[in-house]
């Protein structure tokens, strides 16, 4: 059987020829990701889960589906027997203005709820990957409320959600809206990971021009070629991949998972690793949408889910700052033997 390195290979020479006559925009100290000021996407959040052991916090990134529900990457709640393993996770909010920096924090309420099929190691093309969790937040927000809510120091805090990928949020049964899984365009990644600089900052980067591929009910991200650096850092785990569908809405597409393959000798594009890594794995929302209605039915929050959707219409009149991103569609069996031996 051809191995996943081979496959990996050809999956990077791709990106390379996809990848050649692009113009990438450089950040500090030659990173592809640059700072953004929260309060222009307000539905990202970062988190700090509280492990029910004698463990330092986890840090993650995350978004707000509602007004009081948040989602993550599973691995950062749950054991691989499916065991919960914290016991709060608190989660931060944050806006500036010209000469402010503010913050707000909520505690989590109640229990853990998602799932965790993590990837094969060392392969990850192969196998199933399911890597989510959703909490409740022990306060509800005012989201899509422009400046009618919370306070921190005198000034309002604007907060709003992102809409899955769910053709149709009523329905018994959640499917993506999208005909060609293909054709995902104009798409970003956020989150509060560290730099090549230091730990968790409070820095809210943003990653744009981001060429993303879909393998085996995943999402690839593979490195940066300008740079030859990897693209996520530790704390950006739960991180989301924002695209726009055909009407022009922001919509969550995919939940950072894990990093695969170090490149032995390359510089490293994060604080507390050794080397860079080929690329980054995502759990494809798409394939997941049934996981989480029955996760937000038994959390009590789909009703709430679905009223936030009618109240909020959508708030995304910004425009997402690149029009040259693309999901190109990678086949398993073009590149796989179907039998094996």
């Amino acid at each position: 059987m051809v191995s996943s390195r081979i496959l990996l290979s050809l999956l990077i020479i791709t990106h390379i020829l996809c990848d050649a006559t692009s113009k990438v925009r450089m950040g500090p100290s030659g990173s592809v990701a640059r700072i953004v000021n929260p309060k222009e996407y307000p539905y990202v959040v970062e988190i700090a889960a509280i492990s029910t052991g004698p463990f330092p916090p986890t840090l993650l990134t995350g978004v707000l589906l509602s007004r009081s529900v948040v989602l993550t990457a599973g691995h950062g709640f749950f054991d691989h027997n499916g065991k919960s393993i914290r016991k709060l996770a608190r989660v931060k909010f944050r806006s500036e203005t010209n000469d402010s920096h503010f913050e707000l924090t909520i505690n989590s309420t109640g229990l853990f709820y998602g799932k965790l099929v993590p990837p094969i190691h060392n392969k990850p093309f192969f196998g199933e990957l399911i890597d989510f969790a959703l909490f409740s937040l022990s306060q509800q927000l005012p989201v899509c409320e422009a400046f009618d809510g919370l306070t921190v120091a005198g000034a309002a805090i604007k907060f709003s959600i992102v809409k899955l990928p769910v053709a149709d949020v009523k329905s018994e049964k959640w499917e993506t809206h999208e005909t060609d899984h293909r054709q995902l365009k104009d798409c970003i990644f956020l989150g509060y990971g560290e730099s090549d600089q230091g730990f968790g900052d409070g820095q809210l980067r943003i990653q744009d021009r981001v060429q993303v591929y879909s393998v085996n009910r995943r999402i690839f991200m593979p490195l940066n070629l300008s740079t030859m650096l990897g693209r996520a850092c530790q704390g950006d785990s739960g991180a989301p991949l924002i695209c726009r569908d055909e009407n022009g809405d922001e919509r969550i597409y995919g939940i950072l998972s894990n990093s695969e393959t170090s490149i032995p000798g390359q510089r490293k594009n994060c604080f507390s690793d050794k080397t860079t890594f080929m690329l980054d794995i995502l759990t494809d929302v798409r394939y997941i949408l049934p996981f989480i209605r029955s996760s937000l039915l038994e959390m009590g929050k789909l009703d709430e889910l679905i009223e936030d959707y009618e109240k909020c219409g959508y708030q995304s009149n910004r425009q997402i700052r690149t029009s040259e991103s693309v999901v190109r569609e990678m086949r398993l069996d073009e590149y796989l033997p179907l039998r094996e031996g």
